[in-house]
């Protein structure tokens, strides 16, 4: 098999093609990479955030309901009686 000139340069250009297209194959994975790497701490950020939120979130949602607890109707009631026996026992003692 006989290689004449045009051949041969037209390989090497096909050559030259595919290498040129692995550099710069290899170059946009090298970056993407790091972008992936970079997005993948964001998210973790994220996360850490996210997580201290939903703890904040349920702490002031507790203190909610204990508030609530202690200012609903019944309960302000009960206090309220108790209130006046003290103050009732007291004047009881006072006089007495």
């Amino acid at each position: 098999m006989e290689f004449d000139l045009r051949f041969l340069v037209t390989m090497g250009g096909i050559i030259a093609s595919v290498g040129g297209s692995f550099a710069v194959v290899r170059s946009q994975v090298e970056r993407l990479r790091k972008d992936v790497d970079a997005l993948a701490k964001k998210i973790s950020g994220l996360d850490t955030r996210l997580d201290r939120n939903d703890v904040s979130t349920s702490t002031c949602s507790q203190r909610l309901d204990i508030l609530s607890g202690i200012l609903s109707p019944s309960a302000l009631e009960d206090q309220t009686r108790r209130v006046e026996r003290l103050r009732a026992d007291v004047d009881h003692l006072m006089k007495g």
